[in-house]
């Protein structure tokens, strides 16, 4: 019984030792951070439109994505219209009046961002903010946007023309 007893203890050990990977373990790949308020089936960063916007918990906030594989469904004159680009849609609502700066510094192509009110009127629009480097060329940036407390508004990521990729979202209160 002692042997039988002993031969399994080994077994289970050299099964755990084959498990234990040691020095050989992978490097963890990158983490997706969902915020409880969205469901798990939402794999992509901001909605595609202003029904399914990605809801901004609050401020400050930041995200990442991509434009890519969106449709185009707005467009603004800020101040060049007829854009074909697809966007993507975050919705907020401010507990209190709040002064906020939306930025997309580190966007890899020619945005184009605005924020939109509950009944679609263009409060703020930007095209080409950042002209160089570190923060790209033709990036977009909106300083000093008023937000009234209980007002629902859109953040809408969008390209200038037809252009679409990943982008950097970073939403923060203004000083």
């Amino acid at each position: 019984v002692f042997q039988l007893l002993l031969a399994g203890a080994l077994s289970l050990a050299a099964n755990a030792a084959d498990l234990d990977l040691g020095n050989r373990a992978p490097a963890p790949g990158p983490r997706t951070i969902i915020h409880p308020s969205q469901t798990l089936a939402r794999l992509r960063q901001g909605g595609d439109t202003i029904a399914d916007a990605f809801v901004v918990p609050g401020i400050p906030f930041e995200d990442v994505g991509t434009t890519v594989g969106f449709a185009n469904d707005y467009d603004a004159v800020c101040p060049y219209t007829g854009s074909i680009a697809p966007d993507v849609v975050y919705a907020y609502t401010p507990a209190a009046s709040v002064v906020v700066d939306i930025d997309l510094c580190g966007s890899g192509y020619d945005t184009k961002l605005y924020v939109l009110d509950a009944n679609l009127i263009l409060l703020a629009c930007n095209d080409d903010y950042y002209t160089v480097d570190p923060c790209g060329l033709y990036v977009s940036k909106l300083r000093a946007v008023a937000l009234e407390a209980g007002q629902p508004v859109y953040v809408v990521i969008d390209g200038y023309g037809d252009s679409a990729g990943d982008y950097q979202l970073r939403m923060t209160v203004w000083t």
